[in-house]
Parts: C-alpha cells; sequence; structure tokens
C-alpha cells in the first residue's frame, strides 16, 4: 500500500497480471481517454480503479467516481470504501458496455454479411 510502480513495456500477459494486484491504473491522454485503450479497458475488467482525463469524446457512461476517476476533477483519492466501490462499477461498465461479450455481439452482424 502507498506505492507507486513504473513497470515501463510489459507484454499483454504481464500488463493484465500487474492489474490483478493493482488498487489504481493511472493512465492520461493529450485529449481524453478513448474507448479504443484496451490497458484501460482490462483494467476496468480487472475491477481496478482508473485514473484518467475525460473530455466529450470520452466513452458514454463514465463518469468522476462512479466508475472512473477524472483527474481534472479530483480533489483528492477516495477512501478505501469508495475505491473498492468505484471498482466494482468500474468492472460492471467494461463487461456489460465494451467486454469482449459486447463486441463479439456488435461483430457478428458485421461477419455475417
Amino acid at each position: 500500500e502507498g506505492k507507486v510502480y513504473f513497470l515501463g513495456y510489459l507484454s499483454d500477459t504481464a500488463v493484465f497480471n500487474q492489474l490483478l494486484d493493482a488498487t489504481f491504473l493511472a493512465a492520461f491522454f493529450e485529449k481524453g481517454l478513448r474507448a479504443n485503450n484496451t490497458t484501460v479497458n482490462a483494467a476496468m475488467e480487472c475491477g481496478c480503479t482508473v485514473i484518467t482525463n475525460l473530455d466529450e469524446h470520452s466513452p458514454n457512461g463514465f463518469e468522476h467516481m462512479k466508475n472512473v476517476i477524472d483527474i481534472n476533477l479530483c480533489n483528492q483519492l477516495p477512501n478505501s470504501e469508495q475505491t473498492e466501490r468505484i471498482g466494482r462499477a468500474a468492472h460492471e461498465i467494461a463487461r456489460a458496455q465494451y467486454g469482449w461479450d459486447q463486441l463479439v455481439a456488435q461483430l457478428r452482424p458485421v461477419a455475417a454479411t
């Protein structure tokens, strides 16, 4: 607890394994988070609380202190209970709207044509 690790380049498997033990993932972008960021999506699926920057083009449903932390609106980090709640909500939205099952459901009609 209370430690920050800069891990450099990691394989997808190594990233996944690190996310399973992480409390937060910090991921900042020049213009804001986009739906195609696989590391953020993986973190959310693992129930990891993501600290990022949102803008008007960020994925629908991502809300500060509900399922992500928007650094632009954050005055302090949440307590452990809030962090766990945000992580659970992140997991739910990632699975329901941005997970593999949702991707397959969207691609299935395209593949059939």
